[in-house]
């Protein structure tokens, strides 16, 4: 399991610089908005055919195929982009995008079927290592890749395309005890994206950990167009930007890294749970500030370093825990609606809001609003 996540995220960390960098130089990050309103809007056919594959699938089944289906989707892509049109880098965007979150919640939910609640305290923190590790590792050989071996952004691909492979096949060894499928008890009710929203709104548990995870996001949304915006004219060749992207990248998994190893078990004994929550809004609080008080590269570098080094360390773990009170049927129905359709609906609000900061109020990239 240590492992799977180690090269998911490796190859999540390959094709992030490269999606930044080819979507920045050949559209710009004026039309971020719309790629954030369009993540949401796919985000929903998405959603409702996971559960549903869900309701007649084992998990472990269900990711082997999503995987041979994404590595199928990269070859397209990679042949797609000889022609060069908008489009092409607007659809690389929004798959990215879905990718991540797909992925991410997928592992979560095979290493929630995978170990018991007793063992998931001891166990999470050690996962989330390995997905800081492949991070860390993505991030810094995509950088690398491009500026001493000279490989095109575009060809980047490629790599993933053989990882993902070696995800399989790691899959197909793995050894699950809970195999379900049609026939299994825990699926004698329906499932659908629509089932699942309303247990999440039937439920105040589960309705609070949507709506903090939905804020969380619609703020992300407008550090990252920031970033984004900034990077773009910092470096305007495609090949310095994917390298910048690739360090920064790099950068804020070895931040997690230290937060994971150093701080994420003293911050869970000390604080608890909400404390280990509350540990990436104060953060990126306190860089919103500086972003405030001086709006260059630098400072939101900073803020959303701190957002991206706190997500997938200390704040990745705590959000999981936060699932173990719940069965692993309620899981598998609700968790993939609140991991990919709230998650990027919120990113989809935040694009709608963003487009009317900017066309309607005319504020420019530095003078966003951080009330959020």
């Amino acid at each position: 399991m240590f492992g799977l996540h180690f090269l998911l995220m490796v190859v999540l960390y390959f094709l992030k610089p490269a999606r930044d960098s080819l979507f920045l130089i050949e559209i710009g990050p004026k039309d971020l908005p719309y790629v954030y309103i369009l993540l949401a809007v796919v985000s929903i056919p998405v959603t409702q055919l996971l559960t549903s594959m869900m309701k007649r699938n084992s998990i472990k089944s269900v990711i082997i195929w999503t995987l041979g289906i994404l590595a199928v989707n990269i070859l397209l892509l990679r042949w797609l982009f000889q022609y060069d049109m908008p489009w092409i880098y607007m659809t690389f965007y929004i798959w990215v995008g879905i990718f991540g979150i797909l992925v991410i919640s997928l592992f979560w939910i095979l290493a929630n079927s995978v170990f018991k609640p007793a063992q998931s305290k001891r166990i999470f923190p050690f996962l989330t290592l390995g997905a800081i590790l492949g991070a860390i590792s993505g991030s810094e050989a995509s950088s690398l890749v491009v500026t001493l071996g000279g490989v095109s952004t575009e060809n980047l691909l490629y790599i993933c395309l053989v990882l993902l492979a070696f995800c399989m096949i790691i899959l197909w060894l793995l050894p699950v005890e809970s195999e379900k499928g049609p026939g299994s008890d825990e699926y004698t009710q329906e499932a659908s994206a629509v089932k699942a929203a309303k247990k999440i709104i039937q439920s105040p548990y589960q309705l609070t950990v949507a709506l903090m995870i939905g804020l969380t996001m619609m703020t992300t949304t407008f550090t990252d167009y920031q970033f984004k915006a900034l990077a773009f004219d910092a470096y305007p060749a495609k090949s310095d930007l994917t390298s910048f992207m690739g360090t920064f990248y790099a950068g804020i998994s070895l931040a997690s890294l230290g937060i994971q190893v150093l701080l994420s078990t003293q911050i869970i004994k000390r604080l608890g749970l909400r404390g280990a929550i509350l540990s990436r809004p104060v953060g990126m609080m306190a860089g919103a500030v500086l972003m405030a008080i001086e709006p260059v590269l630098a400072s939101v570098v900073i803020l959303n370093g701190v957002d991206g080094a706190t997500r997938y360390s200390i704040d990745k773990t705590g959000r999981e825990l936060l699932f173990l009170p719940l069965s692993q049927n309620v899981k598998e129905q609700t968790k993939i609606f609140i991991d990919i359709f709230v998650d990027r609906f919120s990113r989809g609000l935040g694009g709608v809001l963003l487009l009317g900061f900017i066309a309607i109020f005319n504020w420019s990239v530095t003078c966003l609003p951080m009330w959020l």
